[in-house]
């Protein structure tokens, strides 16, 4: 049979529209890799194509299963991570274990667009391990939030003494006192005030042994948050929140 010529151009429409098609057809990771690196490979000149170039490394980035970042400080860290976002502005994945000092946080932006008669759904969601031998638990979460009434037994309402905080935010906990501790720095106040649809807890290990098993702190946003202007305080809020309620968490 005989070959079907393309043009320069044509070849590069047809990488576009098969890059584009991949990420839903739902293939094992390793075989989207290796057909994405022939594709690299095959029609290496059309990515020279600044569309062709950004699509291919924005779903090399998309489908990474995680993504190990190592900083002394906040700002080593951050320095990755923006890199990594403003390269990449149309992510819809983006999973990275963030280690820093002694903790190790796990950033996990999650987009799905949806399409047809499926509707869409985003979440941000930064969580850690920490030692909590104690089962120290709270639940930060909108006044108009609702959730199984289960997950919140043993724990009791509490007013931090802030009016404009009290009156927008739920805070169940089983240790007022070491709530206080992090709810009364004005920094994590106000940039829980600013959020949407959100839960912010202490999640305990799923057999209840927290002696032996790590509990997870979880910040649970409902909307993918890639801008790093707007993710950089979230993060900021998480762990000082991490460090004031678990030092030596890890």
């Amino acid at each position: 049979m005989a070959g079907i010529y393309l043009s320069h151009s044509g070849r590069g429409n047809l990488a576009l529209l098969l890059l584009s098609l991949l990420p839903h057809l739902h293939c094992p990771l390793k075989l989207y890799s290796h057909f994405l690196e022939s594709i690299r490979r095959r029609y290496f000149n059309l990515f020279n194509s600044p569309a062709v170039w950004q699509l291919y490394q924005t779903y090399l980035i998309n489908m990474q299963e995680e993504r190990h970042i190592y900083g002394h400080n906040e700002e080593e860290v951050w320095q990755q991570i923006n890199e990594d976002l403003i390269q990449n502005p149309d992510l819809l994945q983006y999973r990275a274990i963030i280690h820093q000092q002694n903790k190790e946080i796990m950033l996990d932006i999650d987009i799905d667009l949806g399409g047809g008669f499926e509707g869409g759904y985003a979440t941000t969601i930064l969580s850690a391990p920490f030692r909590n031998p104690e089962g120290f638990k709270f639940a930060l979460h909108e006044e108009s939030f609702f959730d199984d009434l289960g997950k919140f037994f043993g724990m009791q309402d509490v007013k931090i003494g802030y009016p404009d905080f009290d009156d927008q935010i739920i805070v169940k906990t089983t240790d007022e006192s070491r709530v206080r501790s992090f709810l009364n720095d004005d920094t994590i106040r106000e940039g829980l005030l600013n959020l949407k649809d959100f839960t912010f807890e202490v999640v305990l290990p799923d057999d209840g042994d927290t002696e032996n098993n790590d509990s997870r702190l979880e910040l649970i946003i409902e909307e993918g948050i890639t801008d790093p202007a707007r993710l950089r305080p979230l993060y900021d809020l998480f762990f000082s929140t991490l460090n004031m309620i678990a030092p030596f968490s890890l």
